[in-house]
């Protein structure tokens, strides 16, 4: 993700948070709210994954 979010602000792209407005990525406020949310997110994806398995076990 936060690839993306590096090749995206390399290109002048402005992105816009509905809750936060509108984030310059290159700022350090912007690259901080992205590690954070990427950590989020990949928390998420492994919390699922573990609960797809436990109930898989479950079965």
């Amino acid at each position: 993700m936060l690839a993306t979010i590096k090749c995206l602000a390399e290109r002048k792209v402005e992105v816009i948070v509905l809750q936060l407005g509108s984030l310059h990525l290159d700022s350090p406020a912007a690259k901080l709210t992205w590690a954070i949310l990427a950590a989020v997110a990949e928390m998420e994806r492994d919390s699922f994954l573990d609960r797809i398995q436990a109930g898989l076990a479950g079965a």
